[in-house]
Protein backbone atom coordinates (compact mmCIF):
# COMPACT_ATOMS: atom_id res chain seq x y z
CA UNK A 1 0.00 0.00 0.00
CA UNK A 2 1.72 3.52 -1.11
CA UNK A 3 0.78 6.76 0.42
CA UNK A 4 1.90 10.08 1.26
CA UNK A 5 2.96 12.00 3.58
CA UNK A 6 1.46 15.61 4.18
CA UNK A 7 3.31 18.82 5.99
CA UNK A 8 1.53 17.66 9.17
CA UNK A 9 2.38 14.19 9.28
CA UNK A 10 -0.34 11.77 8.25
CA UNK A 11 -0.34 8.94 5.78
CA UNK A 12 -2.86 9.39 2.73
CA UNK A 13 -3.19 5.94 1.10
CA UNK A 14 -3.18 6.11 -2.78
CA UNK A 15 -3.95 4.64 -5.93
CA UNK A 16 -2.64 3.96 -9.40
CA UNK A 17 -3.99 2.30 -12.36
CA UNK A 18 -1.91 2.23 -14.79
CA UNK A 19 -2.25 1.53 -18.88
CA UNK A 20 0.49 1.11 -21.61
CA UNK A 21 1.62 3.71 -23.57
CA UNK A 22 -0.28 6.64 -21.47
CA UNK A 23 -1.16 9.69 -23.36
CA UNK A 24 -2.35 11.75 -20.61
CA UNK A 25 -3.06 11.47 -16.87
CA UNK A 26 -6.19 12.06 -14.69
CA UNK A 27 -5.85 12.52 -10.50
CA UNK A 28 -9.28 11.81 -9.42
CA UNK A 29 -10.32 13.37 -5.75
CA UNK A 30 -13.06 12.05 -4.30
CA UNK A 31 -16.21 12.95 -2.33
CA UNK A 32 -17.16 13.60 1.14
CA UNK A 33 -17.78 10.40 3.57
CA UNK A 34 -16.43 8.04 1.25
CA UNK A 35 -12.93 6.82 -0.49
CA UNK A 36 -10.70 6.39 -4.10
CA UNK A 37 -11.60 2.97 -4.15
CA UNK A 38 -15.02 3.45 -5.30
CA UNK A 39 -13.79 4.72 -8.47
CA UNK A 40 -12.40 1.70 -10.12
CA UNK A 41 -15.29 1.50 -12.54
CA UNK A 42 -13.89 4.83 -14.08
CA UNK A 43 -10.48 4.13 -13.81
CA UNK A 44 -10.99 1.24 -15.94
CA UNK A 45 -12.52 2.84 -18.66
CA UNK A 46 -9.96 5.26 -18.91
CA UNK A 47 -7.26 2.66 -18.84
CA UNK A 48 -9.25 1.58 -21.84
CA UNK A 49 -8.53 5.04 -23.72
CA UNK A 50 -5.05 5.25 -22.67
CA UNK A 51 -4.89 7.38 -19.49
CA UNK A 52 -3.28 6.00 -16.84
CA UNK A 53 -5.36 7.25 -13.51
CA UNK A 54 -3.97 8.52 -9.75
CA UNK A 55 -6.04 8.55 -6.38
CA UNK A 56 -5.92 9.37 -3.20
CA UNK A 57 -8.08 8.90 0.18
CA UNK A 58 -8.17 12.40 0.88
CA UNK A 59 -7.24 12.91 5.31
CA UNK A 60 -9.74 11.32 7.40
CA UNK A 61 -11.44 9.14 4.91
CA UNK A 62 -11.04 5.13 3.65
CA UNK A 63 -7.39 4.16 4.13
CA UNK A 64 -6.02 7.61 5.22
CA UNK A 65 -5.11 9.15 8.45
CA UNK A 66 -6.42 11.90 10.19
CA UNK A 67 -9.55 12.62 12.65
CA UNK A 68 -12.82 10.52 10.68
CA UNK A 69 -14.39 13.20 8.35
CA UNK A 70 -13.29 15.97 10.21
CA UNK A 71 -10.98 18.92 9.32
CA UNK A 72 -10.36 22.19 11.12
CA UNK A 73 -9.75 24.01 7.31
CA UNK A 74 -10.66 23.22 4.15
CA UNK A 75 -7.46 24.42 3.18
CA UNK A 76 -5.86 20.82 4.47
CA UNK A 77 -7.81 19.34 1.75
CA UNK A 78 -6.23 21.77 -0.84
CA UNK A 79 -2.89 21.58 0.35
CA UNK A 80 -2.96 17.44 -0.20
CA UNK A 81 -4.08 17.91 -3.40
CA UNK A 82 -0.98 20.56 -4.53
CA UNK A 83 0.93 17.18 -2.48
CA UNK A 84 -0.38 14.40 -4.68
CA UNK A 85 0.13 17.02 -8.04
CA UNK A 86 3.66 17.31 -7.25
CA UNK A 87 4.04 13.35 -6.15
CA UNK A 88 2.19 12.44 -9.48
CA UNK A 89 3.92 14.72 -12.03
CA UNK A 90 7.32 13.52 -11.01
CA UNK A 91 6.25 10.16 -12.46
CA UNK A 92 4.63 11.59 -15.58
CA UNK A 93 7.35 14.24 -16.25
CA UNK A 94 5.57 15.84 -18.83
CA UNK A 95 2.14 14.27 -19.89
CA UNK A 96 -1.08 16.22 -20.45
CA UNK A 97 -2.61 15.87 -16.52
CA UNK A 98 -6.16 16.52 -15.69
CA UNK A 99 -8.35 17.31 -12.20
CA UNK A 100 -11.32 14.94 -11.65
CA UNK A 101 -13.29 16.38 -8.64
CA UNK A 102 -16.30 14.82 -7.36
CA UNK A 103 -18.71 16.88 -5.20
CA UNK A 104 -16.30 17.89 -2.33
CA UNK A 105 -13.58 16.94 -4.30
CA UNK A 106 -14.93 19.14 -7.07
CA UNK A 107 -14.92 22.00 -4.10
CA UNK A 108 -11.42 20.97 -3.62
CA UNK A 109 -10.28 21.09 -7.43
CA UNK A 110 -12.12 24.59 -7.91
CA UNK A 111 -10.36 25.93 -4.86
CA UNK A 112 -7.39 25.11 -6.30
CA UNK A 113 -7.78 26.20 -9.48
CA UNK A 114 -8.60 29.17 -8.30
CA UNK A 115 -6.23 30.11 -5.33
CA UNK A 116 -2.88 28.08 -6.23
CA UNK A 117 0.06 27.89 -8.93
CA UNK A 118 -2.15 26.09 -11.40
CA UNK A 119 1.20 25.59 -14.05
CA UNK A 120 0.90 22.27 -15.17
CA UNK A 121 -2.82 21.31 -15.15
CA UNK A 122 -4.31 20.80 -18.49
CA UNK A 123 -8.06 20.98 -17.46
CA UNK A 124 -10.57 20.13 -14.79
CA UNK A 125 -13.51 17.40 -14.38
CA UNK A 126 -15.73 18.46 -12.38
CA UNK A 127 -18.53 16.00 -11.19
CA UNK A 128 -21.35 17.09 -9.35
CA UNK A 129 -19.10 19.62 -7.96
CA UNK A 130 -20.33 21.08 -3.90
CA UNK A 131 -20.36 24.90 -5.30
CA UNK A 132 -23.67 25.12 -3.34
CA UNK A 133 -25.27 22.73 -0.64
CA UNK A 134 -28.48 21.50 -0.51
CA UNK A 135 -30.98 23.98 -0.22
CA UNK A 136 -32.68 21.80 2.71
CA UNK A 137 -29.65 21.56 4.34
CA UNK A 138 -28.23 25.02 3.95
CA UNK A 139 -29.81 26.25 6.96
CA UNK A 140 -28.91 23.69 9.79
CA UNK A 141 -25.55 24.72 7.93
CA UNK A 142 -25.77 28.26 8.52
CA UNK A 143 -27.25 27.42 12.79
CA UNK A 144 -24.41 25.83 13.49
CA UNK A 145 -21.96 27.54 11.12
CA UNK A 146 -20.14 29.90 13.93
CA UNK A 147 -21.81 29.00 17.75
CA UNK A 148 -21.53 25.16 17.08
CA UNK A 149 -18.53 25.11 14.98
CA UNK A 150 -16.52 27.32 17.50
CA UNK A 151 -17.95 25.78 20.68
CA UNK A 152 -18.14 22.07 19.60
CA UNK A 153 -16.75 21.78 16.13
CA UNK A 154 -16.59 17.89 16.19
CA UNK A 155 -20.11 17.77 16.85
CA UNK A 156 -22.27 16.02 14.06
CA UNK A 157 -25.13 17.99 13.11
CA UNK A 158 -26.65 17.05 9.34
CA UNK A 159 -27.70 13.31 8.27
CA UNK A 160 -24.98 11.90 5.56
CA UNK A 161 -26.74 12.08 2.65
CA UNK A 162 -25.84 8.42 1.51
CA UNK A 163 -29.59 7.45 -0.05
CA UNK A 164 -29.76 10.44 -2.30
CA UNK A 165 -26.69 9.28 -4.34
CA UNK A 166 -28.39 7.20 -7.01
CA UNK A 167 -31.40 5.58 -8.04
CA UNK A 168 -29.51 2.39 -8.57
CA UNK A 169 -30.34 0.64 -5.53
CA UNK A 170 -27.91 -1.97 -5.15
CA UNK A 171 -25.29 1.27 -5.33
CA UNK A 172 -26.94 2.60 -2.24
CA UNK A 173 -27.03 -0.64 -0.52
CA UNK A 174 -23.18 -1.03 -1.33
CA UNK A 175 -22.31 2.84 0.21
CA UNK A 176 -24.16 2.25 3.35
CA UNK A 177 -22.33 -1.51 3.90
CA UNK A 178 -18.80 -0.06 3.07
CA UNK A 179 -16.83 -0.21 6.21
CA UNK A 180 -14.60 2.18 4.73
CA UNK A 181 -17.33 4.91 4.02
CA UNK A 182 -17.79 7.30 6.77
CA UNK A 183 -21.83 7.07 7.64
CA UNK A 184 -22.08 9.14 10.49
CA UNK A 185 -23.45 13.12 10.35
CA UNK A 186 -21.08 16.10 8.82
CA UNK A 187 -19.54 17.53 12.16
CA UNK A 188 -20.04 21.39 12.81
CA UNK A 189 -16.50 22.71 11.09
CA UNK A 190 -16.99 20.66 8.38
CA UNK A 191 -20.85 21.98 7.74
CA UNK A 192 -18.58 25.75 7.84
CA UNK A 193 -16.27 25.14 5.89
CA UNK A 194 -18.43 24.05 3.44
CA UNK A 195 -20.54 27.14 3.59
CA UNK A 196 -17.06 28.84 3.67
CA UNK A 197 -15.56 27.51 0.95
CA UNK A 198 -19.12 27.72 -1.77
CA UNK A 199 -18.86 31.57 -0.96
CA UNK A 200 -15.27 31.96 -2.28
CA UNK A 201 -15.79 29.80 -5.00
CA UNK A 202 -18.99 31.62 -6.21
CA UNK A 203 -17.30 34.88 -5.57
CA UNK A 204 -14.13 34.04 -7.63
CA UNK A 205 -15.22 31.30 -10.48
CA UNK A 206 -15.33 33.89 -12.99
CA UNK A 207 -11.56 34.10 -13.13
CA UNK A 208 -11.81 30.21 -14.01
CA UNK A 209 -9.98 30.22 -17.27
CA UNK A 210 -8.71 26.40 -17.17
CA UNK A 211 -10.12 24.20 -19.85
CA UNK A 212 -13.39 22.45 -17.66
CA UNK A 213 -15.82 19.78 -18.08
CA UNK A 214 -19.31 19.84 -15.76
CA UNK A 215 -21.00 16.81 -15.37
CA UNK A 216 -23.89 16.89 -13.13
CA UNK A 217 -27.84 15.40 -12.91
CA UNK A 218 -30.84 17.72 -12.54
CA UNK A 219 -32.33 15.53 -9.95
CA UNK A 220 -29.36 16.00 -7.71
CA UNK A 221 -30.52 16.82 -4.43
CA UNK A 222 -27.02 17.06 -2.52
CA UNK A 223 -25.46 19.43 -4.61
CA UNK A 224 -26.71 21.91 -7.13
CA UNK A 225 -27.07 21.36 -10.80
CA UNK A 226 -27.90 25.47 -10.97
CA UNK A 227 -24.92 26.38 -9.44
CA UNK A 228 -22.96 24.01 -11.72
CA UNK A 229 -25.09 26.44 -14.67
CA UNK A 230 -23.98 29.48 -13.59
CA UNK A 231 -20.06 28.38 -12.82
CA UNK A 232 -20.48 27.62 -16.85
CA UNK A 233 -22.46 30.69 -17.37
CA UNK A 234 -19.56 32.93 -15.66
CA UNK A 235 -16.24 31.29 -15.74
CA UNK A 236 -13.66 33.12 -18.52
CA UNK A 237 -12.68 29.83 -19.96
CA UNK A 238 -12.70 29.34 -23.69
CA UNK A 239 -12.84 25.48 -23.06
CA UNK A 240 -15.82 24.79 -21.08
CA UNK A 241 -18.37 21.90 -21.22
CA UNK A 242 -21.61 21.66 -19.31
CA UNK A 243 -23.72 18.07 -19.65
CA UNK A 244 -26.49 18.01 -17.76
CA UNK A 245 -28.22 14.68 -17.64
CA UNK A 246 -32.19 14.43 -16.73
CA UNK A 247 -32.96 13.17 -13.41
CA UNK A 248 -30.52 11.52 -12.64
CA UNK A 249 -29.03 11.69 -8.97
CA UNK A 250 -26.03 12.96 -7.45
CA UNK A 251 -22.99 9.99 -8.41
CA UNK A 252 -24.37 9.85 -12.70
CA UNK A 253 -21.16 7.66 -13.10
CA UNK A 254 -23.25 5.07 -10.48
CA UNK A 255 -26.27 5.59 -12.03
CA UNK A 256 -28.62 3.18 -14.41
CA UNK A 257 -27.10 5.64 -17.65
CA UNK A 258 -23.62 5.35 -15.79
CA UNK A 259 -22.00 4.20 -19.40
CA UNK A 260 -23.12 6.98 -20.85
CA UNK A 261 -21.78 9.96 -18.35
CA UNK A 262 -18.24 7.56 -18.09
CA UNK A 263 -18.10 7.26 -21.94
CA UNK A 264 -18.98 11.59 -22.03
CA UNK A 265 -15.59 12.25 -19.87
CA UNK A 266 -13.70 9.59 -21.89
CA UNK A 267 -14.60 11.53 -25.33
CA UNK A 268 -14.01 14.70 -23.66
CA UNK A 269 -10.57 13.87 -22.48
CA UNK A 270 -9.96 12.07 -25.65
CA UNK A 271 -10.72 15.50 -28.02
CA UNK A 272 -7.62 17.09 -25.84
CA UNK A 273 -5.36 14.19 -25.41
CA UNK A 274 -2.55 13.40 -27.99
CA UNK A 275 -3.46 10.16 -29.93
CA UNK A 276 -2.04 6.66 -28.59
CA UNK A 277 1.19 6.16 -29.81
CA UNK A 278 1.66 9.78 -31.21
Amino acid sequence: MHSLMTRDGLHLVTKHWTTTDPRGCVLLVHGYGEHSGRYGHVADAMNDRGIEVYAYDQRGYGRSEGPRAYVDSFDDYVDDLELAIAHVRRRINDQPLYLFGHSMGGAVVLQYALQRQHDGIDGLILSSPAIEVDPDIAPILRKSAHIVSALVPRLPVVPSPEGRISRDPDVVDEAEEDPLNYHGRIRARIGAEFLRINREIQQKQSALSLPFLIVHGTADSVTSPEASQRLYDEAQSRDRTLRLYDGLYHETFNEPERDEVINDICRWLDERLPPRNA
